[in-house]
């Protein structure tokens, strides 16, 4: 009873009780070893791990398979979430996304610096969607929006399209951002090399992955304007706005980026001067650049 007492206080009661009585079992036995000074297996630090995400957003397990786990979220999305079990890296990007809220900060900037009437539509594109996250926490956030949701790796994708809501307001490509419309691969050699580092390169082939310019995007949905222009694509950003072929006028016409600049690829000080040169104001805000154009209202 002590080790009940001490690990499962009362948030998590509620969820310990919805869980059938095998991972209650799991529950229990990370909790004891910890108290006595043991090492968790895996399987049990890992569910662990996602108990804690139910408890905290009001979620009940589904399902668990070999590879998955997949949950009903109530305080997060109306649709079941998958997360892919380790080695994958679904549970760090669900930490970063919902836990920290990383992209808190960029939803109170825009609020901050533009008008944001009651029952506004915002255009906002998902750049390196991975599985889908950051577009159901701005799903959550912003109640009326379009979503362009752009994610070149096959297995990402199709979590991505699990997790987000099927709608006439939310778009999901399996294609890259780029510089101009082209024909991408995906890299495996970045950083960890899990799921959220998968980066592309160009190749002249037909049989690639669709990519597209951020101009070519605004076009086929034809948006006037994107609200907030979300980049996290493992280096890419480098060749969407310093490479010789790129078309930057859609800087005109964006309100507020949100972009991960990795500078493995030694790109930061020209994309801020190219910021600079278009009328955004900047800051880091922990992994994330944040720019606010300021002649757009």
């Amino acid at each position: 009873m002590k080790v009940l007492k001490i690990g499962l206080q009362k948030s998590k009661i509620r969820g310990f009780l919805f869980l059938s009585f095998h991972y209650q079992f799991i529950v229990v036995s990370y909790l004891f070893k910890k108290n006595i000074g043991l090492e968790p297996s895996r399987e049990e630090i890992e569910f662990y791990r996602y108990f804690n995400y139910l408890v905290r957003f009001r979620g009940r397990l589904i399902e668990r398979t070999s590879k998955a786990f997949i949950g009903n979220f109530g305080d997060l999305s109306d649709n079941q979430i998958k997360i892919r079990r380790d080695p994958s890296s679904d549970l760090d990007v669900f930490q970063q996304i919902f836990f920290w809220s990383e992209y808190l900060p960029v939803v109170k900037s825009y609020k901050n610096h533009f008008k944001f009437p009651g029952g506004k539509v915002l255009n906002i594109i998902d750049a390196g969607g991975n599985i889908g996250l950051t577009s159901l926490f701005f799903l959550k956030i912003f109640k009326n929006c379009n979503i362009i949701c752009l994610e070149p790796d096959i297995g990402n994708y199709e979590v991505l399209n699990y997790n987000l809501p099927k709608n006439k307001n939310v778009s999901l490509l399996n294609a890259a951002l780029w510089s101009s419309n082209s024909k991408v691969e995906i890299i495996n050699d970045f950083r960890d090399r899990l799921d959220w580092a998968r980066r592309v390169k160009e190749i002249n082939h037909e049989k690639g992955i669709p990519a597209f310019s951020v101009n070519q995007l605004m076009k086929d949905f034809n948006w006037s304007v994107i609200d907030i222009l979300k980049i996290d694509i493992e280096g890419a950003e480098k060749e969407v706005f310093t490479s010789k072929d790129a078309d930057l006028s859609f800087l005109q016409f964006t309100k507020c980026i949100a972009m991960e600049i990795h500078d493995e690829f030694n790109c930061r000080s020209e994309i801020n001067k190219i910021l600079e040169q278009f009328g955004f104001e900047y800051f880091r805000c922990g992994e994330l650049t944040i720019a606010l154009n300021k002649s757009l209202k």
